[in-house]
């Protein structure tokens, strides 16, 4: 249920403030947007809305904002009238707050400056967001200059005098240009001096009030008032473009012009104000993206249609959400339940399989398939599999046995039939000469196309890739090089995308290969998963001496390492640490290459450098990875040396252990691997709908030498019978908590854990389980560690993923602060 929420500000009701966000934005923008409004009176010189109240807008999807009538898929908000809108989502209000001023900036334009071109519109919006550090800022900093925005207009060519006239004219090819060039073209208007005297600053103001006579013909008016030949100013246009281009180059980074020094990169003071809590605006959608037809609107429309009683054309569009949106486990849900009330018992089936399918055991089982009778054929088959693992049994052959049982239960997933789950015993893998599951297999066997890819497009060159006939693939370069030495020094900042033309279905495989750097300098990317050009999980990769290639150095570093990381391009996850990794991977020496292994298992990726674990990540919403693999280059060029892929499912069904465990495994026995849990499944707990917090106490190395070390070692484990029940208390969250106690501890310590676990407070609600774990689970940055085994405090999140950690020392009275974050965020 959407709660809308409005408030009107306390000073004289100049805004009233609208959100579905939650009571935090809501309170967050009331007390900002005030202070906002106040620093463009004073630069405007003028409050032209002293009788009329604003509307401050805030939603937390895109979607949303395009259901308030946003006029660009990309935007961040947008000003209409009196009434601003902006989406806002795993943030701080002080970071709301700039973009903020920008649309505020817009409606005293509005007011003050009517048919103002865009460029001029968006470049002081982007001004006017950038010269202030702090909402209790009172003025914009004159001087502040964002020097990466204006080297990206000079990057972009608004130096030249074709592209300066399409920027003043409004008809760039993409809108977007209007930001960062307009912000250049307006600070070069605003500061730009010669001999100390303004240039273009005195003719400013009337250019803005004028901008009627500029509607049709906006060049003309542009060089009537700043190409006029007077007071130092340019009398022809090349020379205004020319000396434009001079200072668009003189904030290069490579050569920055002395006369830059003038201009500060910081506003001052930045003010931290916390991250907002409100649940809606932890969302889990990915990074916005140019929409389909219908996404993120169909849904909405069933949910009126299907209130307004119109059932079947709610189902439609719940149907089309489906296809347009990414899969939602609970709208499939809902669309089955409908399925079965309009009579539409097949579609209801295929819906609760495909979600079956997806989300593997977190989903309900789909039952068998009305149609099933229907396909004597494949039943027939399931027979065939049943009987030959059964065969595969009774001769001693457990691995065939599990082999042909993991087939059969493959194809009995889409059925409905129920599992034979045969589970072959772990000493027979190792006498295996393979665990049942197929070799490895050229990934591109079935060819490769080009396709689109968020983030790699606005500087692609069509076809910048080919494959060898040896199998290998070239990303950033569309033939061979035929250079001599090993590299090209030359920085190639272009974009290139391939991707496979087989769709790889969800399950367990990894994808594997080793990549050869072609240039001095490189950055790319493995993408998985490819559904679509923004939906994708991807292991981005970058190393080289980056000045060494753009010409900078005469020598070339050597290249002992490189950068990594592993996204699935969610909003939530950057604000979240740890659930999207990234990192440094040494190498021992210097080297030209780096082997890369992928493993995906349901909704999880497991990346490895040179067969080393690097990091994990596992999609929020439990979704399955599955599509096509592609490969990308950003900067300079790669050989993607041998890439394959092997199908892991039948081992995986089979009992087969990879990646060292599966995650976090209470009822595993033996040392618990110390790092390699984040992001992965927690098995023997459930987390419930709000999450788990588990406090592990784990059983010794060895046992206790001098009953000392005994009552030591036991005294850790009482700590968190005495400080459990104060934490959940202080704390709110919807969480369950379990503690896991070893199983070497005694009746009669066990019940004295519980004795001192109720004098304290702690109920019912606190679940014991046992295990026989050893060590304590690694913790980062913890120079004085307690000696001995330590308890752990974990959290997992609703999905059932090991997420954050903490060392429970100290009698602490709170969740420790990474787990609290990610509770708040759940």
């Amino acid at each position: 249920v959407a709660l809308l929420a409005q408030l009107t500000t306390p000073s004289g009701g100049r805004y009233r403030i609208e959100t579905v966000c939650g009571f935090g934005t809501l309170l967050g923008v009331a007390e900002t947007v005030e202070s906002h409004h106040d620093r463009l009176v004073a630069w405007y010189g003028v409050d032209p809305f002293k009788d009329r109240q604003g509307v401050v807008r805030i939603v937390p999807e895109h979607g949303g904002l395009e259901g308030e009538g946003a006029p660009f898929w990309w935007a961040g908000g947008f000003q209409g009238g009196d009434v601003t809108t902006l989406v806002f989502a795993v943030g701080d209000i002080e970071g709301l707050g700039h973009g903020l001023v920008h649309e505020l900036t817009h409606r005293f334009d509005g007011a003050l400056h009517a048919f103002l071109p865009a460029w001029a519109a968006e470049g002081r919006g982007v001004w006017t967001a950038a010269a202030y550090a702090s909402s209790l800022d009172e003025r914009f900093t004159e001087n502040h200059a964002s020097f990466g925005t204006i080297e990206s207009a000079f990057i972009k060519g608004y130096g030249a005098p074709d592209n300066l006239t399409k920027l003043l004219e409004g008809t760039v090819k993409d809108y977007r240009d209007n930001y960062p060039a307009g912000y250049a073209l307006f600070t070069y208007l605003k500061t730009w001096e010669e001999g100390g005297k303004p240039l273009f600053l005195p003719k400013l103001a009337g250019y803005l009030k004028g901008g009627l006579k500029g509607r049709n013909r906006p060049k003309d008016w542009f060089t009537t008032c700043f190409v006029d030949g007077k007071d130092g100013r340019p009398a022809k246009f090349e020379e205004f473009a020319a000396g434009f281009g001079v200072f668009l180059k003189g904030f290069y980074w490579q050569s920055p012009a002395p006369w830059t020094n003038r201009y500060t990169r910081k506003a001052g003071k930045g003010r931290h104000t916390g991250w907002v809590y409100d649940l809606p605006t932890w969302v889990r959608v990915r990074s916005r993206a140019e929409p389909w037809f219908g996404q993120d609107q169909a849904r909405r429309a069933g949910d009126v249609l299907f209130e307004a009683g119109k059932k079947k054309e709610a189902l439609a569009a719940f149907g089309w959400a489906l296809e347009v949106d990414e899969w939602d486990p609970a709208l499939a849900v809902r669309f089955a339940e409908l399925c079965d009330e309009l009579g539409a018992k097949d579609l209801a089936y295929a819906a609760r399989a495909e979600n079956r399918r997806v989300l593997g055991p977190l989903a309900l089982p789909a039952g068998p398939a009305p149609f099933l009778g229907t396909l004597p054929k494949t039943l027939s088959f399931l027979k065939g599999l049943r009987d030959a693992s059964e065969e595969a049994a009774a001769k001693g052959l457990p691995l065939a046995a599990a082999s042909l049982a993991a087939d059969h239960d493959r194809t009995a997933d889409l059925l409905g039939v129920p599992h034979l789950n045969v589970v072959a015993p772990e000493t027979s893998f190792g006498r295996a000469a393979h665990p049942g599951d197929p070799p490895a297999r050229p990934l591109g066997e079935y060819g490769y196309v080009e396709d689109g890819l968020t983030d790699y497009e606005e500087r692609r060159v069509k076809d910048l890739w080919f494959a060898a006939e040896n199998g290998d693939l070239h990303v950033g370069r569309e033939k061979p090089r035929d250079g001599t030495g090993v590299l090209d020094r030359a920085l190639w900042q272009r974009h290139a995308f391939t991707r496979t033309k087989e769709w790889i279905p969800a399950g367990r495989f990894v994808v594997e290969g080793r990549v050869l750097f072609t240039t001095s300098y490189f950055s790319g990317s493995v993408v998985l998963g490819y559904r679509r050009a923004d939906r994708v999980v991807r292991f981005g990769f970058s190393g080289g001496d980056f000045l060494y290639s753009a010409g900078i150095k005469k020598e070339a570093a050597k290249l002992e390492s490189i950068g990594w990381n592993l996204t699935g391009r969610r909003p939530r996850d950057g604000g979240l640490h740890g659930s999207a990794p990234g990192g440094t991977h040494r190498f021992k020496g210097e080297r030209g290459f780096f082997r890369f292994a992928l493993l995906v298992d349901g909704p999880e990726a497991h990346a490895f450098i040179d067969d080393v674990w690097v990091g994990s990540y596992a999609d929020p919403e439990g979704l399955a990875i599955e599509g096509h693999v592609g490969f990308a280059a950003d900067q300079g060029a790669v050989q993607i040396q041998a890439p394959r892929i092997r199908r892991l499912d039948r081992g995986r069904a089979s009992g087969l252990r990879l990646l060292r465990e599966d995650g976090f495994d209470l009822g595993r026995d033996g040392t618990l691997v110390e790092d390699g849990l984040l992001n992965r499944r927690v098995f023997g707990i459930a987390p419930g709908p709000g999450g788990a917090v588990v406090v592990f106490a784990p059983a010794a190395e060895k046992a206790p030498e001098t009953p000392e070390e005994d009552v030591f070692e036991f005294d850790g484990v009482l700590e968190i019978a005495r400080a459990l029940p104060a934490m959940i208390k202080a704390e709110p969250f919807p969480l369950r908590y379990v503690v896991a106690l070893p199983a070497s501890l005694s009746p009669e310590r066990l019940a004295k854990f519980r004795e001192v676990l109720q004098e304290r407070g702690g109920g019912p609600e606190i679940e014991i389980v046992v295990h026989r774990r050893k060590t304590s689970l690694r913790t980062f940055g913890v120079a004085d560690r307690p000696a001995g085994p330590t308890p752990t405090v974990f959290l997992v999140d609703r999905e059932g993923y090991y997420r954050a950690h903490a060392d429970f020392v100290g009698y602490p009275e709170r969740l420790p602060e990474p787990l609290r974050h990610w509770a708040r965020a759940l």
